[in-house]
């Protein structure tokens, strides 16, 4: 549905981030998590200004799963700071940079206490 959606209305960030978020949800193997990178990267030429999309990003950079070869907490950050300039109205932002930093923190190489 969502796929069909975006044939009509292909610059709208909601939807981009639904699909992402949808294939990142039930990413389990290599593959999957490339195809949800894909579709992030995809978006992101359709609208890059897209805080909703730049926070899905950052989620899927945040997965710390075996098979997600695009685990990397300093893109993360990088998205999610994207995310909050493009669109600070939306909350879920906001509580992923508090998810990113707990974790950060948690790997201690970044120096966060």
């Amino acid at each position: 549905m969502v796929q069909e959606s975006l044939k009509a209305h292909f610059a709208t960030g909601r939807l981009w981030a639904i699909l992402i978020q949808l294939q990142h949800s039930r990413s389990q193997s290599v593959s999957d998590f490339k195809t949800a990178h894909e579709t992030f990267e995809r978006a992101l030429l359709e609208i890059p200004k897209s805080g909703e999309v730049w926070c899905e990003g950052a989620r899927l950079a945040m997965s710390n799963h075996p098979n997600n070869c695009f685990y990397n907490l300093e893109k993360a950050l990088k998205y999610i700071d994207f995310a909050i300039q493009f669109t600070p109205q939306y909350g879920d932002s906001f509580l992923e940079m508090i998810k990113l930093c707990e974790l950060m923190k948690q790997n201690n190489k970044y120096g966060i206490q």
